[in-house]
């Protein structure tokens, strides 16, 4: 007997559990509360739905609110992808890519190709709603660094210099950039920590 899609759906949801127990950040940070990739996701959709909100731009929230549930799913199988730990790009992206197929799977068949779809549009940043929740999702994690409070400022610099390549690709979306950016300057003065040319943005 074949399980129903209920089933499936649920069991989905059992095997997608684990996310609330992957660690973040590791022990690179002072709070006693550690950072979950499912709360990540939970601190994304809200965030990016906020701002979707606030945008003067013809953004389909649904989508938006879809990429940023998903986007971290494959960690389900390989493990949270941050930047204390060192992966290389390409090997990191083809595991992505398998489990995010193997986990797909397990669900009804039109759920699955849907799942798989905004996986692609999402990975290739195709859509403007990708390419908003890619930058997003950078600026977060760069956020929550700080309010996490990091014990050593090296995992932020890679944040600050990642959103340096979304800069001035979506015009509307710079604000967000030079938001956090001078965010991120201040905190890094707060600690001592030296400014450096590449944080600039060109």
């Amino acid at each position: 007997m074949q399980p129903s899609d209920t089933a499936k759906i649920f069991a989905f949801i059992e095997a997608v559990n684990s996310l609330k127990y992957e660690i973040r950040f590791g022990d690179n940070c002072k709070s006693p509360f550690k950072d979950s990739v499912a709360s990540h996701c939970w601190r994304l959709a809200l965030l990016s739905y906020l701002l979707a909100e606030q945008l003067n731009m013809k953004l389909d929230v649904s989508k938006v609110m879809k990429f940023a549930l998903i986007h971290d799913l494959p960690e389900v199988l390989i493990g949270d992808i941050s930047f204390d730990k060192i992966y290389t790009g390409e090997a990191v992206k083809l595991g992505e890519k398998e489990a995010m197929e193997k986990l797909s799977a397990m669900l009804p068949s039109a759920l699955c190709a849907e799942f798989l779809e905004l996986w692609k549009d999402y990975e290739a940043s195709n859509s403007l709603e990708a390419k908003f929740v890619k930058i997003v999702d950078k600026l977060e994690a760069a956020h929550q660094a700080m309010f996490m409070g990091v014990k050593s400022m090296t995992v932020v610099p890679p944040m600050v210099t990642h959103s340096n390549k979304l800069y001035g690709e979506v015009p509307e979306f710079d604000e967000l950039i030079r938001y956090v950016r001078e965010e991120l300057r201040a905190h890094f003065a707060e600690h001592g920590e030296p400014w450096l040319p590449e944080y600039e943005l060109k």
